[in-house]
């Protein structure tokens, strides 16, 4: 066995990490229809960025999961800090308060190493 050095994580790659682990508790139409242009490059405009608020409070819920399962919880953290550094906009709580509920409910499915592997390529 042999040590290996932490890898380099872009900001872009931890804010696509948020997405990808919050995509996976949230089901608000809103937010995913804001998600996926930002993932797929079409729509990360500042007209866009109070669905990013939305992602910031997913990505939180999704590192409560984290924490919850003992996985990974440092990259959900770190995901959640750049998904508010990203896009500091306002956005109703709701959609939070619903992933929240939804991420304690499917902590114990939540593969958060192949989200992470899904953020990076």
């Amino acid at each position: 066995m042999r040590q290996i050095g932490k890898p380099a994580v872009t900001t872009e790659q931890r804010i696509r990490f948020g997405i990808l682990a919050a995509w996976e508790v949230c089901k608000d139409r809103k937010w995913r229809k804001w998600a996926k242009g930002w993932l797929d490059g079409s729509d990360r405009s500042d007209a866009a960025a109070d669905a990013a608020r939305a992602a910031a409070d997913a990505a939180r819920a999704a590192a409560y999961a984290a924490r919850a399962a003992y996985a990974v919880h440092d990259a959900a953290y770190a995901a959640h800090d750049a998904a508010y550094a990203a896009h500091d906009a306002a956005y109703a709580a709701y959609a939070a308060a619903d992933a929240a509920r939804a991420a304690r409910a499917a902590a114990a499915s939540l593969d958060l190493v192949a989200i992470a592997h899904k953020a990076v390529e």
